[in-house]
């Protein structure tokens, strides 16, 4: 009786436990593709001007203290003369 009763208790354990387990896959899995899916609508919509202003919504107003150099000599990190054309 005892070792019947241990093997029920063990095989119920064994279905709790693989229960979670594939709770937690789900939920891993259905994360993963919110998550594809946002960047794949974001990658949509993104446009220089998009970019643009988010760089100007995150600029504290200070003048940056890094100067990169490119193939044509200094570029601004942002020039607010000239706006990007929105494709």
């Amino acid at each position: 009786m005892k070792a019947e009763k241990d093997l029920e208790k063990v095989k119920f354990l064994a279905a709790q436990a693989e229960e979670k387990a594939n709770g937690e896959a789900a939920a891993v899995l259905a994360k993963a593709k919110a998550e594809a899916e946002s960047l794949e609508l974001r990658s949509k919509s993104v446009t220089p001007m998009v970019i643009m202003l988010d760089m100007v919504e995150k600029w504290s107003g200070d003048v940056p203290a890094t100067i990169v150099f490119g193939r044509d000599g200094i570029v601004p990190v942002f020039d607010i003369g000239k706006q990007p054309e929105n494709k």
